[in-house]
């Protein structure tokens, strides 16, 4: 399995619950009692009954829209059970004031040992990238193969993800870390390709239809996160290595039960952004374009970083050659990444 170090290629990122008042029924039944006989009981009845039925029906229709509908504010049953691509983040105005929300509760993180492969966790706010891939084990995780990641699992990592900048936002109040993690782009980006398991380097990516030369394959896009420090990389990678692993589907465990912080450690990358004379920064997609791979010996890359009139690679890839589908689609990390954790302090 070719699990990358440097790592991966580019692009593509409270349970507010409204309330249904109680209904104390129609007045009108009373009224209708009230007035000149010219209205028969009966029939009074009947209209006072006929209204009850009404808004009984109205009730259940509302309350069964409210248990199996639409719940816009809920970023778990909307995103994740729904299976829509993204999470919602709680507005910024709101974090401060808000209690920790069912979001929070349902992720809530797992306990670390005091020492962990010879490690002190209580020093982990020290660890570089060797020891942060030490302590968690990734070389012993990495010797079996991983196995491939599901499109609602994806939405779980990116809700980690937001989970972690909003409880990062409610510790420090209106010191936002806007400034040390950004998602790239505001938009989701819909890519040609799917996550399978290729010929002698296990997770991979292949092309999910015929691809014409120069198309865009990826881009920056809400998915690809940016941390412009090594502390801020090191603080996500660090709350990945304790969070709980991704709720079942329909009853089912998910097969993808540990190694979340392990793949981030190894699809992270280091780029000048936004570009070769901007400051070093940390990169990683959090979609399906993080299983992108390098060629094999004697293998050509069939997509690049920028195109060949660019000055700057930038975050968009470009296919070089015709590519068909199912064909894996690789690209030479040297084309977007230079190694240089120590220049972050990592």
């Amino acid at each position: 399995m070719n699990q990358r170090h440097v790592s991966t290629k580019k692009s593509q990122a409270g349970g507010g619950a409204s309330v249904v008042g109680r209904d104390n029924g129609p007045a009108v039944s009373r009224l209708a009692r009230q007035k000149p006989r010219q209205t028969t009981p009966t029939t009074s009845r009947s209209s006072a009954n006929l209204k009850l039925v009404i808004l009984f029906i109205g009730a259940c229709c509302i309350s069964s829209w409210w248990l199996f509908g639409s719940h816009p504010n809920h970023p778990v049953i909307n995103s994740i059970s729904s299976g829509s691509d993204d999470v919602v983040t709680p507005k910024k105005s709101n974090l401060r004031k808000n209690k920790p929300s069912s979001t929070t509760q349902q992720t809530k993180r797992q306990h670390l040992p005091k020492t962990r492969n010879g490690l002190k966790t209580s020093d982990w706010k020290k660890f570089n990238h060797r020891k942060l891939k030490t302590y968690f084990g990734c070389d012993k995780l990495f010797e079996k193969p991983r196995p491939l990641i599901t499109k609602r699992e994806w939405i779980y990592f990116r809700h980690l993800y937001n989970q972690h900048v909003e409880e990062e936002q409610q510790n420090v109040g209106d010191k936002v870390n806007k400034d040390v993690s950004y998602k790239m782009g505001k938009d989701p980006f819909d890519t040609p390709v799917e996550g399978a398991f290729t010929p002698g380097k296990g997770r991979g990516l292949i092309a999910s239809r015929d691809i014409a030369k120069g198309e865009l394959i990826f881009t920056g896009s809400n998915n690809t996160i940016v941390f412009t420090t090594g502390d801020s990389w090191r603080n996500f990678v660090w709350y990945l290595g304790h969070a709980p692993p991704p709720p079942q589907t329909n009853g089912v465990a998910s097969p993808y039960v540990e190694g979340f912080a392990c793949d981030i450690l190894a699809w992270s990358w280091n780029q000048r952004i936004p570009d070769e004379n901007g400051p070093m920064q940390a990169v990683v997609d959090i979609d399906e374009s993080s299983l992108l791979n390098s060629p094999s010996s004697g293998e050509d890359p069939n997509i690049q970083c920028g195109r060949d009139e660019d000055d700057v690679c930038g975050m968009d890839y470009y296919a070089k050659v015709d590519i068909k589908k199912g064909d894996e689609i690789v690209c030479r990390y040297s084309d977007f990444s230079t190694p240089s954790w120590k220049t972050m302090g990592l």
